[in-house]
């Protein structure tokens, strides 16, 4: 997930290279959409 609060490109950087060392087929990346009116803690 990507967009969130606070996040740094840095930060979803990390986690795209974290993700890509399990050595896996596939990656889904889906960004954070806050509706009006949405409780985000």
């Amino acid at each position: 997930m990507y967009h969130l609060p606070k996040q740094t490109l840095e930060d979803f950087k990390d986690s795209l290279e974290r993700a890509l060392a399990m050595d896996i087929d596939h990656i889904s990346s889906y960004g954070l959409i806050l509706e009006p009116k949405t409780q985000f803690l």
